[in-house]
């Protein structure tokens, strides 16, 4: 299961936390690169896959960490393997979604 949560920066940008459920509250550390999944950006709801597909039409930018929430976005074709990385053995990825408008 994923939690999903909403935030709006100082800009109006919409950005999407993705987390899976298990890592929530859990701390990631490989040499430099960190992942806190401590803070309250991951801690979201838990929602299914189509209410996730409907968040994803109105963010900017959409932050993920986990299996399960890196195998959706790629299912949805929104990053390829190459934009994955993995943090103790935990993959991370940001997706910046461009609008055509």
């Amino acid at each position: 299961m994923m939690l999903a949560k909403v935030h709006k920066n100082i800009e109006g940008k919409v950005i999407l936390a993705l987390c899976d459920k298990e890592l929530i509250r859990k701390k990631f550390v490989e040499g430099d690169l960190q992942l806190d999944l401590t803070s309250d950006f991951y801690m979201g709801e838990e929602k299914s896959l189509d209410k996730i597909k409907k968040m994803i039409n109105g963010v900017n930018v959409i932050n993920a960490v986990g299996e399960n929430s890196i195998k959706f976005l790629k299912e949805l074709k929104l990053i390829d393997e190459d934009k994955i990385i993995k943090i103790a053995g935990v993959p991370h990825a940001e997706v910046v979604i461009v609008s055509e408008d």
